[in-house]
């Protein structure tokens, strides 16, 4: 088993969402740009029956990751734009200084996608991301 990692949808309101991104890397990295967050996948957009979602605004991100494991962030794109960098524990709240919107690069898609390093043969490295967003 070289990567075991699960994406699972814990809230789907009308304006917000929230995504929890977990696994168990035993021999390899997650594969470059594994999409966890799809905005097309999502429930309508507020009081907008068919309107879907075109992108996703990072308000919070909780993550607990084992040491010696990175795990890094991008919008999707033609040329994938990173987001953040995580490792160890803790909590990134946006919520209170900026906003962090997709930066709608040439082909961007309203995904984000995850990619990792430190996952080497031997090893069971675990981690936990916790992603709170806004639909737009």
């Amino acid at each position: 088993m070289a990567a075991s990692y699960d994406t699972t949808i814990t809230l789907d309101g009308p304006k917000n969402t929230r995504v929890r991104f977990e696994g168990v890397l035993t021999s390899a990295d997650i594969p470059p740009f594994t999409i966890i967050a799809q905005p097309s996948t999502l429930s309508d957009l507020g009081p907008f029956a068919g309107v879907k979602a075109k992108a996703l605004r990072l308000d919070k991100i909780d993550y607990a990751i084992e040491d010696l494991l990175t795990i890094t962030l991008f919008w999707d794109a033609t040329v994938p734009v990173r987001i953040c960098d995580l490792a160890g524990r803790g909590v990134i709240d946006n919520t209170k200084f900026f906003d962090w919107n997709n930066t709608q690069a040439a082909g961007w898609t309203g995904n984000i996608t995850a990619s990792s390093t430190g996952g080497a043969a031997g090893s069971a490295l675990s981690f936990m991301i916790n992603l709170a967003m806004t639909k737009q």
